[in-house]
C-alpha cells in the first residue's frame, strides 16, 4: 500500500512544502481521511450492488482501513 507521501506526490502535490517535509503536515492527514472515506464508499457499492458475498467484499474494504 501507498504512503500518503507519495499518493501527494502522485496527484501532483509538491511535497517539497514545509507542510509536507515536517511530516506533521494536517495535508497528510487530510489525505489519509480521503482514502478512508473513499474505502467506505466502495464498501457500500459492494454491500448494494454485489449479491454474492458483497457483505464480505465490504469487511475487507474497511479493515484497510484501521
Amino acid at each position: 500500500m501507498k504512503t500518503a507521501l507519495e499518493m501527494a506526490r502522485e496527484a501532483g502535490f509538491d511535497v517539497e512544502l514545509p507542510a509536507f517535509r515536517d511530516g506533521s503536515a494536517i495535508a497528510l492527514k487530510l489525505i489519509e481521511i480521503a482514502q478512508r472515506e473513499e474505502r467506505e464508499a466502495c464498501a457500500k457499492v459492494c454491500e448494494k450492488w454485489i449479491a454474492a458475498h458483497g457483505d464480505y467484499f465490504a469487511e475487507q474494504i474497511r479493515a484497510r482501513s484501521m
